[in-house]
């Protein structure tokens, strides 16, 4: 059950995320950020209640947007689209419970309530509160992510407002909070300059999930050849990188959880473990890199995520990982990801908005360049 309320006409009018947290990866969560951004903008909202907004780190602990993002950077940079965030105030906003940071009599906020049995009957009272209103539900809370989908395929919210200009307005508002910016920093400092952004999408699920499989890149020895190889091709007068950052999550190499055959222990446990020892191996010893002129060098390798925020609050590290993996992956010299991916098609995306040029696509056959914005993403 998805749920919108019955809004009056007020002078101002301020919208809620109707659901604890934005879920799913960086990305997604981004989507899904876009689908309320998108919403607030076709129905006359001008105002985002800001401790509504908490993106998802793990099933418990969820990050308020503060915490990832500077807030005073988006109310300052909105262009004309995006919604203001506002601050609780009690007087105007009678109808949200500071205490728990979510509506009041709601019954939904506690941990794994999205698996509860019924949790479609706890979002039957919210759709009546509208200081502020609620947006949100559906199953798998798809309310948000099915309204991003819709106007992407439409183009425009409205005669005046792209999708690409919306989108646009959102990546250029999202500036990582100072915390965040500082880990980006330090991680970045480390680096010999020019460098290379990798986004290696061979972590376990990805390895198992169907989407996409007939194109899918999902060995990560292949991967790492086809960058060695083919970019000093591609690229013969270019400089040649002197650090390779590979955006990756750690944690879900380090292991190999599913023990089902159904959940592809048998057909891809091996490829994975291989993958480990690849991405440990050129982490070790680095990457080789074929030049032009037949000299092979080797390419430091360097990471941040994970170990790159160790001094962030650990109730937020694996999303302020992706944040900072984002954040340097969009600012890399030269950056090849993979079309089934979204996450790689965000970082696409923001690098030619920003005017970033050097971007590339990893395939089953090799190496390609990019022009342009990407296709949207399909899987």
């Amino acid at each position: 059950m998805a749920y919108v309320a019955n809004y009056t006409n007020n002078s101002v009018k301020t919208l809620a995320l109707g659901d604890p947290v934005l879920r799913g990866g960086f990305r997604n969560q981004f989507m899904r950020l876009m689908g309320l951004v998108m919403y607030a903008a076709t129905e006359g909202f001008t105002q985002i209640l800001l401790p509504s907004l908490k993106w998802y780190d793990t099933i418990d602990r969820p990050v308020p947007m503060e915490m990832l993002f500077d807030v005073e950077h988006w109310n300052n940079h909105r262009g004309g689209i995006l919604p203001k965030l506002v601050p609780y105030d009690p007087i105007q906003f009678p109808d949200w419970d500071p205490t728990v940071d979510f509506f009041y009599k709601s019954c939904i906020y506690f941990p794994r309530w999205w698996y509860a049995p019924g949790r479609s009957s706890l979002f039957s009272n919210l759709r009546n509160y509208t200081r502020p209103y609620a947006i949100g539900g559906g199953a798998a809370m798809g309310n948000l992510w099915e309204r991003y989908h819709y106007f992407v395929r439409k183009g425009k919210l409205n005669e005046t407002v792209t999708v690409s200009e919306l989108e646009g307005t959102l990546t250029r508002a999202l500036k990582p909070s100072k915390e965040v910016q500082r880990a980006v920093d330090q991680c970045v400092s480390q680096f010999g300059k020019p460098y290379m952004a990798v986004h290696a999408r061979v972590e376990d699920e990805m390895l198992i999930h169907p989407i996409c499989s007939d194109r899918k890149q999902r060995n990560l020895t292949q991967i790492f050849e086809h960058v060695g190889r083919d970019l000093p091709r591609l690229r013969p007068t270019a400089p040649i990188p002197q650090t390779l950052f590979v955006a990756i999550d750690r944690n879900r190499m380090g292991r190999w959880p599913y023990r089902s055959a159904s959940k592809g222990s048998k057909k891809y446990k091996q490829l994975h473990e291989d993958n480990v020892r690849v991405l440990n191996a050129v982490a070790e010893v680095g990457l080789p890199w074929f030049s032009s002129n037949g000299q092979v060098r080797s390419i430091d390798m360097k990471e941040c995520g994970t170990d790159g925020v160790r001094s962030i609050s650990p109730c937020m590290h694996n999303i302020s990982a992706s944040v900072v993996n984002f954040d340097v992956a969009v600012n890399a010299d030269v950056f090849v990801g993979t079309s089934i991916s979204s996450y790689s098609i965000s970082v696409w995306k923001t690098r030619v908005l920003k005017g970033i040029q050097n971007n590339y696509e990893y395939t089953l056959e090799g190496i390609r360049e990019l022009e342009g914005l990407p296709e949207a993403h399909k899987c």
